[in-house]
């Protein structure tokens, strides 16, 4: 059996002015093996550029820019924070939670403070990601465990946000 790429997949953004998106389709020469949609091509004008605002939190000791039209709400949960970053519509675009922790020995069941070891540096690299009913990251800093969590399909923007964390 015979697969033809008749497209591929191409976003490209110019300035803010011009978005174009080429979506990939294949042409099978006998039965489909997979979910294959249409090619298509969509233009869409855009009127201005997205502009990003600081969003810094002193006491978890994070920072990163989000799009100013988005709203943070905080909701303190037990001993942590849980932080919903709101689209104008009011929809969760995303959220962060974050809750100090203690490390276990489980042989001795003993706890005690964190130890210096850390999972991240001044900014976010590795992390610990699930895909499921929601797109999940966590990962530990200083003594604080944070997990991040959206709808599978603010994946890519919530990363895309991400790449601004620091640690302050």
């Amino acid at each position: 059996m015979k697969s033809k790429i008749v497209g591929v997949l191409l976003s490209v953004a110019c300035g803010g002015a011009l978005a174009i998106t080429l979506t990939a389709a294949a042409a099978e020469a006998g039965p489909l093996q997979g979910a294959y949609s249409p090619a298509s091509v969509s233009t869409t004008e855009a009127t201005s550029a997205t502009s990003y605002a600081e969003y810094r939190n002193t006491e978890w000791h994070f920072s990163l820019d989000i799009p100013s039209n988005i709203t943070a709400e905080k909701t303190d949960d037990r001993s942590g924070t849980t932080i919903q970053f709101l689209e104008p519509t009011g929809n969760t675009l995303f959220q962060v939670s974050a809750w100090p922790y203690q490390d276990l020995d489980v042989a001795l069941g003993e706890e005690g403070t964190p130890g210096s070891n850390s999972d991240q540096g001044d900014t976010l690299g590795i992390v610990h990601v699930f895909h499921d009913d929601m797109f999940e990251i966590t990962f530990v800093k200083n003594g604080i465990s944070y997990n991040v969590q959206a709808v599978p399909e603010n994946a890519t923007s919530t990363l895309d946000i991400l790449k601004s964390w620091q640690f302050i």
